[in-house]
């Protein structure tokens, strides 16, 4: 059996940080153009600890960021749908096959 990750979002309006324990990453804002991310990789960080969410994942957090910088979202309610996307993330890795031929292999 698997263990939790505990991931720790931080929006502003010039950044979105991603980071568990020593590995960060952020997306920066670009006014004219898509958010640019640094640091760590966010799906190889996910990978990382055996989290392999939709490919779309940075798109989706974007969106969720973007939502909240341009004052469409409160604070609770991007934190309730963060929420929701990450017990989708978290109901799809339990759900990863268990069987001696799959182990190790997500």
């Amino acid at each position: 059996m698997g263990h939790s990750d505990r991931y720790t979002f931080v929006l502003s309006m010039d950044r979105m940080d991603v980071s568990h324990m020593a590995r960060k990453c952020a997306a920066i804002w670009n006014e004219n153009s898509d958010p640019s991310w640094q640091g760590e990789c966010l799906m190889g960080t996910f990978a990382n600890d055996s989290i392999y969410p939709p490919a779309i994942m940075p798109d989706l957090l974007v969106r969720l960021w973007t939502e909240w910088r341009d004052g469409r979202f409160t604070e609770e309610e991007a934190q309730a749908e963060l929420d929701e996307l990450t017990a989708y993330v978290n109901a799809s890795t339990e759900a990863k096959p268990k069987s001696d031929f799959w182990r190790g292999t997500f």
